[in-house]
């Protein structure tokens, strides 16, 4: 054979050769590559339990917050509380479902499946337990409910938990199976390479597509678990947080983000200190090297966050530590619920107890304080009949009168702004209303602040509660007092009417056509900035610095204005300050007033009149005698009742003070009453609308008389006192003998 033809046949079995050599490396290459394919499988699969295991960890924490949310539910003592912790209770138990679902997502095998829906009938089954315990809680059998809760809640919350356990277990021994078979499937892959080539690339080949494919739908797979992961941290109602050991934030959910004013991209490039408040930097210190140490339980705290607009916001923080199987930590996971609107509300209801406070202050002040007004006036008056309308010291006295009438007017207006009343409306006349005030408002303005007043008398009348009206013009004229601090100013006063004429309002209100009383509160201070202006009637907004203002005096103006079918408007006057201008609407007619009735006449009966006071007993004693009574006076409730018992017959009238050692008025009446049912008794107190009269005595015959008083109401209420008597005996039905 030639060397030609040798050489057209080496050629072929060379191409042959080589393309068997190429195919043997093709063939390994691929092994090889089926081989890491294999082990990237593997892997994939091996985590995919891991999430099983790391989801059902996290529902044990959220049924272990549940559990003792409810205990703290049934431990509140108030409903507001309850509710609370029973929202609490709720967004954990939805928490719970979420995971269940990409537990449901995730796990893998028949007993797998089984375990998820047992745990999930375990936390249908919760739903009785917390109804009922509500239930309890609800109807004040708050034992009971707690009962319920460490006993049948805590075996149900023990039995969830340990289902969870098995989960996590099962999600793990299920990776160990993972990685066993993997193992021997690369050591057959190997053998069948070796002992049959072609048989081994085609199986290579096949095993590698089959491996791609699954590598596939397995990335796939575990990004929609992670994604429905995620949709569930980012749609949770509370903000949720991951947090690097060294404090980076690692994952924020939109609730967080929202609640900080941060949007998530600044997060990740901060760390959480940098938006706690500085004071609380201590305390989350403490509690990281708590989580740290051998705590493994979630740790619950009330945090402060600064927003990002410098807002402070108040939370409820829940932390726990996760660690991977080694114990190595990963990460701070944090709950953390916006309570900045239950700390203002805490704030306000202290200041309200606060201002209760002060008003039962000022009706025990009232009590002595109108007794001494009352020896003032009555002395005054007694004086007054002595001393000739040409003596010298008749001036002197008259300016005693004038003070002493100021001094009661200002315990009227102090007890009517104390008083906790119903808000009744009636017709009143502004201008009328606007002077009362004055008087309580000299007190408070300082003296480099002149006070002008132009006060329409014939303004008509408008359907208003006083006291609420008191209310309007002294926040008004104290929140112009306080724009002219430190330099003084005027401080001017306004009633008027004003007409409209049609259906375009007032500066932007809208008002009814009609006639309308304006008050006007006109200042010469520094005006309002014009970018504020349209926040000063919100609830909380002041520009006062710390322990000056509550921020509710405009908001609460605002309230009554629009209560009362008003309008109110603030802007800055042209010359200087702010002007407040407030419209009530007019009403037809005026507003009946009372005259005085004379004094009747008098026949000389016997008056019994008790009171601790001796100034004010001898005081009262001297305008009786005055007036033509016989009168017994004595400081002892005890020795009154004695002399009574002694001779009933000989008195016509017994005058008492409301509060005295050893006996009060009410009883005093009620022992009285006791001897001659229909005696007529007058009761003395310096503050009659704090007096729950019913409660305290037997109202049939009681009148009951206000101090302080002068000689002519004295004698009007004595005289009816013994008429109403007098009628009584005369209309009684003659008795059978």
């Amino acid at each position: 054979m030639d060397s030609k033809v040798r050489e057209n046949i080496a050629k072929p079995l060379k191409i042959s050769f080589i393309l068997l050599i190429v195919l043997f490396v093709s063939f390994g290459v691929m092994s090889l590559h089926g081989i890491r394919s294999l082990s990237r499988l593997t892997r994939t699969i091996y985590d995919h339990p891991l999430v099983v295991s790391n989801v059902s960890l996290l529902a044990t924490v959220s049924i272990t917050k549940m559990h003792r949310s409810m205990k703290d539910a049934v431990l509140a003592n108030s409903l507001a509380e309850v509710r609370s912790w029973m929202e609490t209770v709720n967004s954990e138990e939805r928490q719970v479902y979420i995971y269940l679902d990409v537990v449901k997502e995730n796990i893998l095998g028949r007993e797998g499946r089984q375990l998820e829906r047992e745990a999930r009938a375990l936390v249908d089954g919760w739903k009785p337990v917390r109804a009922e315990v509500l239930r309890l809680v609800h109807s004040s059998q708050a034992s009971l409910a707690a009962e319920i809760t460490v006993g049948r809640g805590a075996l149900h919350v023990a039995d969830l938990e340990a289902k969870m356990l098995d989960l996590t277990n099962y999600a793990r021994v299920k990776a160990t199976q993972f990685m066993e078979n993997a193992e021997t499937v690369r050591n057959r892959v190997s053998i069948t390479s070796v002992i049959c080539l072609v048989v081994g690339v085609i199986a290579s080949l096949l095993v590698v597509s089959a491996a791609l494919r699954r590598t596939f739908e397995t990335e796939q797979e575990l990004r929609a678990s992670k994604q429905l992961l995620s949709n569930a941290i980012d749609l949770a109602p509370i903000g949720l947080i991951l947090v690097a050991p060294d404090g980076r934030f690692v994952r924020v959910n939109q609730a967080f983000c929202s609640m900080v004013g941060y949007l998530e991209e600044e997060l990740l490039q901060l760390r959480f200190q940098e938006v706690t408040h500085p004071d609380d930097h201590s305390w989350d210190k403490a509690i990281v090297e708590q989580l740290m140490g051998d705590n493994e339980n979630p740790e619950r705290m009330d945090r402060r966050y600064v927003a990002k607009d410098g807002r402070i916001v108040h939370v409820s923080l829940t932390t726990a530590l996760l660690r991977d199987d080694l114990g190595i930590p990963l990460y701070f996971f944090a709950q953390i619920q916006d309570v900045t609107e239950r700390k203002q509300e805490e704030k306000q209801l202290r200041q309200v107890q606060k201002m209760e406070a002060i008003g039962t202050l000022a009706g025990g002040i009232a009590h002595d304080f109108n007794n001494i007004l009352g020896i003032i006036l009555g002395n005054y008056e007694l004086a007054a009949e002595d001393v000739p309308q040409d003596h010298p010291a008749r001036l002197n006295l008259e300016e005693i009168m004038k003070a002493s009438v100021r001094a009661k007017e200002v315990v009227g207006q102090l007890l009517s702004f104390s008083r906790d009343e119903e808000v009744e409306q009636k017709p009143v006349a502004l201008d009328s209303v606007v002077k009362d005030s004055l008087v309580l408002l000299r007190a408070f303005v300082p003296g480099s602040i002149e006070i002008q007043q132009t006060l329409l008398t014939d303004s008509g009348t408008i359907l208003a509660d006083a006291s609420q009206v008191h209310q309007i013009l002294i926040n008004l004229c104290m929140n112009a007092v306080h724009a002219m601090e430190g330099g003084g100013g005027v401080l001017n006063i306004v009633v008027s009417t004003v007409n409209i004429a049609d259906e375009s309002g007032f500066r932007g209100h809208k008002l009814g056509p009609g006639s309308y009383v304006k008050l006007s509160v006109k200042d010469s201070g520094h005006g309002i900035d014009s970018d504020i202006q349209g926040n000063v009637f919100d609830p909380y907004f002041t520009t006062r610095s710390a322990g000056k203002g509550s921020g509710m005096g405009l908001s609460v103006v605002h309230g009554i204005v629009r209560n009362h079918g008003g309008a109110i408007s603030i802007k800055n006057n042209p010359q200087g300050g702010t002007v407040v201008e407030v419209l009530f609407p007019q009403l037809a007619g005026g507003v009946a007033t009372d005259g005085k009735e004379g004094e009747s006449a008098r026949r000389g009966e016997t008056v019994l009149v008790v009171d601790d006071e001796e100034s004010l007993l001898i005081m009262v004693k001297q305008m009786l005698e005055r007036l033509g009574y016989s009168v017994r006076a004595t400081t002892s409730p005890r020795k009154a009742l004695e002399e009574f018992r002694r001779d009933p017959n000989l008195f016509d009238l017994v005058i008492t003070d409301m509060t005295m050692p050893g006996m009060s008025g009410p009883r005093l009446s009620t022992e009285i009453s006791s001897i001659v049912p229909d005696i007529p008794i007058i009761i003395c107190t310096g503050d009659c609308a704090r007096v729950d009269f019913e409660s305290v005595c037997d109202p049939g015959g009681v009148d009951y008389f206000e101090k302080p008083f002068d000689k002519h109401r004295l004698a009007i209420a004595v005289r009816d006192a013994i008429n109403k008597r007098s009628h009584s005996l005369d209309t009684r039905p003659p008795q059978s003998v």
